[in-house]
């Protein structure tokens, strides 16, 4: 799964193995999801909503600045964004799939570009399948400069209240007791007052909009060098 050059030496981390074992996973459940059934056409249809309305929040549709798309899979997103200068990077090429625009095979935690080379980070369900979030935070900044901002469209998967979280993650730990989360395809999950916490702990400036019980968009810029 991971780019040429860096796979040998990160598969040695037990945590990249279990990322890689989990993407193994996301594309059965990929095949198995987008499988041309009605179901899968209704799905569709909710999605491209759902990305719709996540580029009108960004404000970046027909917007002259550079973007990077981290995780970009087929890049339908770019469609949307009208005029602009796009860039998607991910992990799984789609065989056989014609982009018509610049990608590069990689993981959002090594990224093959240099110091503030974009002005905008999109990041469509990226931060439940990376490694590290804070070593992709750590190369969003490297890659956008101090004027660059993240844009995030994120599943919530945690669901809100004390109880209830207690309650699902009693249920996620009896399940891989019982050997049931063998198909995990996520490495983490999020629930809203984390995900946000966490981007008020690195960012001055954090917008966002719950657009459903399962979806979040944030809009984060400003980066703070001193992090609570």
């Amino acid at each position: 799964m991971l780019p040429d050059g860096i796979s040998s030496s990160l598969l040695k981390d037990g945590s990249w193995k279990s990322w890689s074992k989990r993407l193994d996973n996301f594309i059965l459940w990929r095949k198995r999801t987008w499988n041309g059934s009605s179901e899968a056409d209704e799905l569709q249809t909710s999605a491209f909503a759902l990305k719709e309305r996540f580029v009108e929040f960004t404000a970046l549709k027909n917007s002259s600045k550079k973007i990077i798309d981290i995780g970009c899979g087929d890049g339908g997103i770019r469609a949307m964004l009208g005029e602009c200068d796009y860039y998607g990077i991910d992990p799984l090429l789609i065989e056989k799939h014609r982009y018509v625009f610049p990608i590069v095979k990689g993981i959002g935690e090594y990224l093959p570009f240099g110091d503030g080379v974009f002005d905008e980070v999109i990041l469509s369900q990226v931060l439940d399948h990376c490694n590290s979030i804070d070593e992709l935070i750590t190369e969003i900044i490297r890659v956008t400069g101090k004027n660059g901002s993240v844009n995030v469209m994120q599943y919530i998967s945690k669901p809100e209240g004390s109880w209830r979280r207690i309650y699902y993650e009693l249920l996620r730990f009896y399940l891989s007791v019982k050997g049931s989360n063998t198909t995990e395809t996520k490495m983490r999950h999020f629930d809203v007052e984390g995900l946000l916490r966490f981007f008020r702990n690195r960012f001055e400036e954090v917008r966002f909009l719950k657009y459903s019980d399962s979806q979040i968009f944030i809009k984060a810029s400003l980066w703070k060098k001193v992090q609570r």
